[in-house]
């Protein structure tokens, strides 16, 4: 419990609030609109109420009148200067709301472009919660620190529980409910549904926030379970939650239309700035670059990543993830460098990996991809000593096909300008399979899932996999695939390949090979089976499946091979059963005969917990995959564990931890396990 304040803060206090004692059980009180500028006013004289803590009673209604905000401040560098008043205690709305807060041209010519503006001009450790803001009219011009809740937030504070509406518009560093977050900080659980407008300077607009930047030692800024709903026009750095970004962003949704008129155009975020994350977050919106200048990196989750911030203003550098996220708005930049259905362009490093990209169009000028539009390296000198040279494009899904991608230099996936640099693989147009060892995670290949797999490992599909090529298990490993009642269709000259280990197939469903052409064909699955490091021979064991080929030398113990008297609908008229099993319809009792000529039925596919990008899942869900020797295999998302662990450490011992900023860090950590 927050002590009580001394007797002569006590006594101003009596003269501002309906009644309270400023603690956690006893609340100044403000239940009017008188108490509410009276409150104001005594913060803009110097008092910053730290560790107290002030509550809303009633809707209010303060329009008609130009505001002037609640510790009204003037920016310097991440901070605010000395002479200025910031907001320090607690601010709890209790879900009740304020009505018409109202900055405007006419009361902004005095405004310069460091002063923070919206109903709290900068909250520097504290928090503001649970409170509604409808009919904001904020329009300033001059401004470069608006928002509709707080204008600047810092020193480890909080905004939680907020919803704004109306519009919001500054020259630059304006969001919906925050205009810029610096340093420390957590923005969670808010919506805004006002329209957010950058009219010139750099940009920097957002949904949420429209900058979340500088990265000192020790420091940690989250953005976790947001929702914008509002339309977000800008220049550079435009964003549906964030527009200039070094958070950490989780589970958050982008449903407004976002317009950049410059470079770095996103979803999520229009630019992810040497540290950070998304994760777990959803774009269904149209995103779309205006500028005629061949402007860099329009993307459906983020627009440009890249590394360029200078110490000590970005002490803390690492390699950015973008992971498990979903687009489905379509992206267009006319004459944008750099589009892609999760990141329009990537510099140098990081990973993104686990995303699915449902855009039903990607259009730009050059460097167009299904997850990443432009891979591009600019050297190891351009980036930050904790920032290895090199990126992954693995495992993401994209459903957008090359004939719905206009400009030129495109790619179903990625268009990699470094292939020496940049690795671009396991990506595919479905999720097609599970492994037993990583849960609900989801895999866009199939040779990828094997190819990662550990020893006992089973592979589940959970769709048909086609064009799949050589599935070459990993020395020494013993793996199961269940066809689960789907199909796996090998290209010409692959097939199923064991070293040293045994590959059992087992379930229902059709294996068979399709021609250069795509068409269907007879052509047997070829099963390769070599010695391994020990000289002990690979095995194939059949336990399920039917087959274009007698595969009777590969059926397992305890199995038989039934023939068919007509070849199904794919070509197959060998059935592998269990030799319990009774005869089937369509099939004999013993390998190599026939009996009735009717076909066996098409097996029903068992669905499976699938984990889906853009929502979060349980723990247990969200191990990755292991790196292997030899073969295909998946780098896990960046380890800045200690870094985080410093940082908790840090936050921690001021006191200032949320349960936000531990939300992400463990969802971190799990994916990196």
């Amino acid at each position: 419990m927050v002590a009580a304040p001394s007797a002569c803060i006590q006594a101003e206090a009596d003269t501002i609030f309906a009644s309270g004692s400023g603690t956690s059980s006893d609340p100044y009180r403000i239940s009017n609109t008188d108490e509410l500028l009276a409150f104001r006013d005594s913060v803009n004289a110097g008092t910053n109420y730290a560790g107290e803590q002030i509550a809303l009673t009633a809707d209010l209604n303060i329009s008609g009148t130009e505001w002037i905000p609640i510790g009204f401040s003037t920016r310097s560098g991440s901070g605010v200067t000395g002479t200025s008043t910031p907001f320090a205690g607690t601010f709890n709305g209790n879900n009740h709301t304020i009505i018409g807060l109202t900055i405007t041209t006419a009361g902004s010519s005095s405004i310069n472009t460091n002063r923070t503006l919206g109903l709290f001009g900068a909250v520097m450790g504290g928090t503001v919660q649970n409170l509604l803001l409808t009919d904001v009219n904020l329009n300033a011009p001059t401004s470069e620190l608006a928002g509709g809740a707080v204008g600047l937030l810092g020193s480890g504070g909080t905004v939680s529980g907020v919803q704004v509406s109306g519009s919001v518009q500054a020259l630059c560093g304006c969001g919906g409910i925050v205009g810029r977050m610096t340093a420390e900080g957590t923005i969670t659980s808010c919506v805004n549904a006002a329209s957010v407008t950058a009219t010139g300077g750099t940009g920097n607009c957002g949904g949420i926030v429209g900058a979340a930047y500088y990265s000192p030692e020790g420091s940690l800024m989250t953005i976790t379970d947001c929702v914008n709903r509002g339309t977000v026009r800008g220049l550079n750095d435009a964003g549906g939650i964030a527009g200039l970004c070094c958070a950490f962003v989780s589970g958050c949704t982008n449903e407004g239309a976002v317009i950049g008129s410059g470079y770095a155009t996103g979803g999520i975020a229009g630019e992810m700035k040497n540290r950070g994350c998304i994760i777990h977050c959803t774009n269904s919106a149209a995103v779309k670059n205006e500028s005629d200048a061949s402007p860099y990196g329009t993307g459906g989750i983020v627009g440009w990543v890249r590394y360029d911030g200078a110490a000590p203003a970005y002490a803390l550098s690492a390699p950015i993830d973008i992971a498990d996220n979903l687009n489905t708005g379509t992206v267009s930049a006319m004459t944008g460098v750099g589009v892609g259905g999760i990141a329009g362009t990537l510099y140098s490093a990081g990973t993104v990996t686990g995303n699915e990209n449902r855009a039903a169009s990607l259009d730009g000028k050059q460097f167009i991809g299904g997850i990443v539009g432009n891979l591009q390296d600019q050297g190891a000198s351009s980036l930050p000593a904790a920032v290895p040279e090199g990126a992954h494009v693995v495992n993401n899904v994209s459903t957008t096909p090359l004939s719905s991608m206009s400009g030129s230099l495109a790619d179903r996936y990625a268009y990699n300008n470094d292939a020496s640099l940049f690795t671009v693989q396991g990506n595919g147009p479905a999720w097609v399979a599970q492994r037993s060892s990583t849960g609900g995670t989801p895999y866009a290949s199939l040779a990828y899932a094997m190819a990662g797999a550990a020893d006992g490992d089973t592979i589940t599909l959970v769709a048909d996999s086609a064009e799949t090529g050589m599935l070459a298990a990993q020395a020494d490993i013993d793996t199961t695939i269940d066809l689960n009642g789907c199909d796996i269709a090998f290209t010409p000259n692959s097939g199923i390949s064991a070293t040293g280990d045994t590959v059992t197939i087992t379930g229902t469903g059709d294996v068979y090979t399709r021609n250069a052409d795509g068409m269907i064909t007879t052509t047997p699955v070829p099963f390769i089976t070599e010695p391994g490091a020990d000289g002990t021979e690979g095995r194939i064991l059949l336990e399920g499946g039917t087959y274009p080929t007698d595969v009777a030398a590969y059926v397992a113990p305890g199995y038989q091979e039934h023939t068919l008297e007509a070849p199904n609908a794919l070509g197959n008229r060998y059935e592998v059963v269990a030799a319990s099993t009774p005869n089937q319809p369509g099939s004999s009792s013993g390998s190599g005969s026939t009996t009735n000529p009717s076909q066996p039925m098409r097996p029903v596919k068992r669905p499976l917990p699938l984990r889906q990008p853009g929502a979060s899942a349980p723990a247990a869900t969200q191990t990755r995959a292991p790196q292997v020797a030899s073969g295909v295999s998946m780098p896990p998302l960046s380890d800045n564990t200690s870094t985080f662990a410093l940082a908790l450490a840090l936050l921690g011992s001021a006191g200032t931890i949320t349960a936000a900023a531990a939300v992400v860090l463990r969802k971190r950590r799990e994916h990196a396990a």
